[in-house]
């Protein structure tokens, strides 16, 4: 047996223990994110857009923009949960990327918010949303170190 196999035959191997965590995580991002974002489009009639569009253009353009990370944020996790469940050498990285994109994009919607809830004068607008940017942080601060460091990931994914 080689350096190489025997290192990779060393430890826990297969999707299962603390890996299953993000996966359910990511899982259950995808369809809530799928879900606010098709109640936040579908919710506003043509006259509302129109009207939002002519007095705040601005804000509009913020909430396509927020729809289009919804999407790319779905389909990043689409992307990674395939690599990972077909064993793909690429699905750590992903997932690293996948951690880092939520919090670079938690930040920017945040300060957006932020912004909004200024112009009108509505603290409500950000109930929810610094529990969620910190949320993002602490899931990143676990995940990215566990997928870069954990003998698992790596038995898993070696082709």
């Amino acid at each position: 047996m080689t350096a190489v196999e025997n290192s990779i035959s060393d430890g826990p191997k297969g999707i299962g223990g603390w890996m299953i965590l993000p996966i359910l995580g990511m899982a259950g991002t995808a369809l809530a994110a799928g879900i606010t974002t098709w109640q936040g489009v579908a919710g506003l009639t043509l006259d509302d857009w129109q009207n939002l569009l002519a007095a705040y253009p601005w804000f509009v353009a913020s909430l396509a923009l927020s729809v289009a990370f919804g999407v790319a944020g779905v389909a990043i996790i689409a992307f990674t949960l395939k690599l990972i469940f077909s064993k793909d050498a690429r699905a750590p990285k992903w997932a690293i990327l996948y951690f880092i994109f939520m919090v670079v994009i938690g930040t920017i919607e945040f300060g957006i918010l932020h912004h909004y809830a200024d112009v009108f004068q509505d603290p409500s607008m950000l109930d929810d949303e610094p529990k969620d940017t910190i949320r993002n942080y602490i899931i990143a601060a676990v995940w990215v170190p566990y997928f870069m460091r954990s003998k698992r990931v790596r038995n898993t994914f070696v082709n």
